[in-house]
């Protein structure tokens, strides 16, 4: 957009029009401003036309004693957000009329270098070598999405590589224990993924013939599969034109937009949304490179605190860098002190140094991995081992407490060792409970405490 302010007569007027290079048109009378007229950026009246009509209400003025005085502000089409870039100054042919002209970028002009120059620092500085990168299968597209969920890339390259070599394919995963699932799993946190994983295989394997659907309806219809996700699968292994929206690319288009609000919000994840399609190439293919640059940029320079912006290709329009504080975007919610628990964890030890294990419930924290039985604190723990297992028990020295951070509270355990007799361990017996030898690894899931305890005991017992 560009807005001319002096005072014009016809000479200086085209000069300014033939210097932008737009043919304009003259906006409704509320837009007019005082001695003058406001015109648009457009398609209709030329540069001759408007100076023609500028000419024919300066005969008028002249005879009305008014002064010829007229602001003329050339803009982007109607409704376009702009932003100021720079400003320069013009004179018509015979220097009578200084012109002050301010130029702004029209927001269709700033999506359009958006994906242009995030592309262009892609191809030279985004992660190209990436394990799940190798191929376009989107089995293991599908993993590593689903892996990548609340968790950084460094972090789930080893579990992924371990992962694939293990379950290799759809087939491998769906006929797999969920015991040897979550065993893989163990460590990488938030469990429902990994169940969810195992189930959607399923249903991969009974509706689909053990193909990946390459549809947006079918893939977000499986389980523990979002809208972020499905469009990330399809876009890296199909080339179809889905956006992606994981917290690194909320960070990006949250800052160079400057969208306010909480992003749990549905208001500020649609205006997301909204602002991300606007950016999208066209093409399946540039789409695909789009949003693996979004995700690189968020991970690598528009970092959550201490942000690079001076190697950020989008620096140059983004309103979060001009504020002077882009990391106080997107806005965040207080943090809350998080509540403390604790439990007492009780270690069965039979006349071999075997320990008990229980299945947890699929639900709650640890759904479905195998962990020591809990008691209460305040609990005494033989009336405990009692009361589930219906056996006697001789409490040992307990071992040193554990602390583990989850993502709301943090938990203290206290390991407490009981003796048992041969007999009373060989009545303890169910599907949910197993006797394992500490120093031998479990193929099956296990609590990242309970990991930590097992090693402990190995030296103990």
């Amino acid at each position: 957009m560009e807005t001319v302010i002096g005072s014009l007569g016809c000479k200086a007027q085209g000069a300014a029009l033939g210097c932008v290079g737009v043919d304009v048109i003259e906006m409704g009378e509320a837009f007019r401003v005082a001695g003058g007229f406001v015109v648009k950026h457009g398609n209709g009246m030329t540069t001759q036309h408007i100076t023609d009509r500028h000419r024919d209400r300066t005969q008028d003025e002249q005879q009305a004693d008014k002064p010829s005085h007229d602001e003329i502000i050339i803009s982007g089409h109607g409704g376009d957000s702009v932003a100021p870039t720079h400003s320069h100054t013009l004179h018509d042919s015979n220097c009578s009329a200084l012109l002050h002209v301010t130029s702004f970028l029209s927001m269709n002009t700033r999506v359009f270098g958006f994906s242009r120059a995030v592309l262009r620092w892609y191809r030279a500085h985004g992660r190209h070598g990436l394990p799940w990168q190798r191929d376009r299968d989107p089995y293991r597209i599908w993993v590593s999405e689903i892996m990548l969920q609340q968790t950084q890339v460094a972090t789930v390259i080893p579990y992924y590589e371990r992962f694939i070599l293990r379950f290799p394919d759809i087939a491998r995963l769906a006929c797999a224990p969920i015991d040897a699932v979550l065993d893989h799993w163990t460590g990488l946190g938030y469990y429902a993924r990994a169940r969810n994983l195992h189930q959607a295989a399923k249903v991969i394997q009974h509706d689909h013939g053990g193909v990946f659907p390459d549809t947006f309806e079918a893939v977000i219809a499986l389980p523990g599969i979002g809208r972020s996700s499905a469009g990330a699968i399809l876009s890296f292994a199909y080339h179809r034109r889905h956006p992606v929206l994981d917290g690194n690319v909320r960070r990006v288009l949250a800052r160079y937009f400057a969208i306010q609000g909480d992003p749990g919000q549905v208001t500020t994840q649609e205006a997301l949304w909204d602002q991300l399609n606007a950016v999208l190439p066209k093409t399946g293919v540039r789409a695909a490179d789009f949003n693996q640059a979004m995700m690189d940029l968020g991970a690598l320079l528009c970092t959550r605190a201490r942000p690079r912006c001076a190697k950020c290709p989008l620096a140059g329009g983004c309103e979060g860098y001009a504020s002077g504080a882009p990391e106080r975007l997107p806005l965040r919610r207080p943090r809350r002190a998080r509540p403390a628990r604790q439990l007492t964890m009780l270690i069965l030890v039979d006349p071999a140094g075997r320990v008990l294990l229980e299945r947890r419930p699929a639900k709650g924290i640890w759904g479905g991995l195998w962990s020591f039985p809990e008691c209460p604190m305040g609990v005494d723990p033989k009336a405990r081992c009692r009361e589930v297992f219906g056996v006697a028990s001789r409490p040992l020295a307990p071992l040193p407490p554990i602390r583990h951070g989850f993502t709301h509270f943090t938990l203290t355990i206290h390991p407490q060792l009981l003796r048992i007799s041969r007999s009373a361990g060989a009545r303890i017996s169910s599907d949910s409970l197993d006797w394992i030898a500490p120093g031998v690894a479990p193929r099956r899931g296990l609590a990242t405490p309970v990991k930590r305890l097992l090693k402990q005991l190995d030296s103990v017992l």
